[in-house]
């Protein structure tokens, strides 16, 4: 079974704490990453450091069907074929959470952040790095 690790998400700070309570922010942090020869895949992220109060921090794995003809529109698949969340219980600092994608990956993904704040003015504040790990059968 041959197979590629793609980093997707190089170690970086992403900061929410900004946020108001109830509210969230969805940001793509990796865009049109190839993926047609692959079939099968995994999603593996680390958590380097995190600071937080109720929020939580969820990284998916999205189709990403964007093309050139219209580079200021995004064509993102609505469902996530893997994800992972992130809040005070889960996956402490120094740890990592890898989760097998479902579903037929298409010819691009990308890789969505997705952050919720319960309360305003609490931290939400992840320190992650993360791969894609993509194999044939």
């Amino acid at each position: 079974m041959a197979g590629q690790a793609l980093r997707v998400i190089p170690r970086q700070i992403l900061n929410f704490s900004y946020l108001g309570a109830s509210l969230s922010e969805t940001r793509v942090v990796a865009g049109k990453i190839p993926s047609g020869p692959w079939t099968e895949g995994s999603l593996l992220v680390r958590v380097h450091g995190k600071a937080f109060g109720a929020g939580s921090l969820v990284v998916s794995v999205i189709l990403d069907a964007s093309t050139d003809e219209d580079p200021n529109a995004t064509f993102l698949g609505s469902s996530a074929l893997a994800t992972v969340t992130i809040d005070t219980n889960t996956i402490p600092a120094g740890e990592f959470s890898l989760v097998a994608l479902s579903g037929a990956l298409g010819g691009r993904v990308a890789i969505q952040v997705k952050a919720n704040q319960t309360n305003a003015g609490e931290n939400l504040v992840v320190d992650l790095s993360a791969d894609l790990i993509l194999k044939s059968a």
